[in-house]
């Protein structure tokens, strides 16, 4: 019985490894599947993940797939090639990615939409004239700020501030203004007390993404979010600072009045797609 046993797990397992087994195609990349079956390079790659790339690029050039732990990873390190690929954004799309992202830091699940439609909403607003458009805005914004009181009032009064620090500051303030403008009654310290929470959550994030640190991060940040559109969505507001929760009130309140004038939702299946990637903020700094 038992070796009958083994014999039919042993012809499960030949089954599964025939049918999960992945082979090159013709124009695909060096496929390297390692020595072990589903493991594939899974131990090299978690103990030196750097070491490993470059010895796989030594063996098969810039661009290759590896087998990891039953996953198939194409790795592509030429920089010239990187456009290319990041262009075909039909091909290469990060919906779902960003969707499983959202769903871990802010615990919302936001409704499926028509990827077609999003892509045109995309392209009717961030490329031809839309984009040069809201280009013409972001320039308005950037020379605003850079000629704010806030920098001509003190002339004499120099202060040391790092490049990167600058240029992220200058640009998180410019392109909130731009996707969310400026309302009647707006204060004009919003931007500054969004940026000092964003800068926050960001040095968070990379840690909020991960199962492994969700825990820990969110005794740190406290994190509730509500599940849906029409509800307000709180970062923690007892853990805030009084000025970032009148800032967050404030675009609660901002909100219901979209709403009340009939305008689209931020949270919804149009605008959504803006924050999908890196501009993961809007919805951040728009609830």
């Amino acid at each position: 019985m038992i070796f009958i046993t083994v014999i039919i797990l042993s012809g499960l397992f030949v089954l599964y490894l025939i049918v999960s087994t992945r082979s090159r195609s013709k124009n695909e990349p060096p496929l390297d599947k390692g020595l072990i079956p589903w493991l594939g390079h899974a131990l090299e790659f978690g103990k030196d993940a750097a070491k490993f790339l470059t010895r796989m690029k030594e063996k098969h050039g810039d661009i290759f797939t590896v087998c990891v732990a039953g996953h198939y990873v194409t790795v592509l390190l030429d920089p010239n090639s990187y456009d290319a690929v990041l262009q075909d954004t039909i091909a290469l799309d990060f919906n779902r990615y960003a969707q499983v992202v959202m769903e871990r830091i802010f615990s919302l699940r936001l409704p499926s939409g028509d990827p077609t439609a999003q892509r045109a909403w995309m392209v009717q607003h961030f490329e031809g004239e839309g984009l040069a458009r809201l280009s013409k805005i972001m320039q308005g914004n950037i020379r605003a700020l850079l000629t704010s009181p806030e920098i001509l009032q003190n002339p004499t009064d120099w202060k040391n501030e790092g490049l990167f620090s600058f240029c992220y500051r200058l640009l998180f303030k410019a392109g909130y203004t731009t996707l969310f403008g400026k309302e009647h009654g707006n204060n004009c310290e919003e931007p500054t007390a969004v940026y000092k929470e964003y800068r926050r959550f960001d040095g968070l994030l990379a840690k909020i993404a991960t199962v492994r640190h969700l825990t820990q991060v969110k005794k740190s940040w406290p994190l509730n979010c509500a599940s849906s559109c029409g509800s307000s969505c709180r970062l923690g507001r007892q853990s805030l600072a009084p000025g970032s929760r009148a800032t967050l009130n404030s675009c609660g309140r901002r909100e219901r009045t979209r709403r009340r004038r009939g305008e689209q939702c931020c949270c919804s299946s149009g605008p959504h797609s803006v924050m999908q990637g890196q501009l993961l903020s809007g919805f951040w700094g728009s609830c």
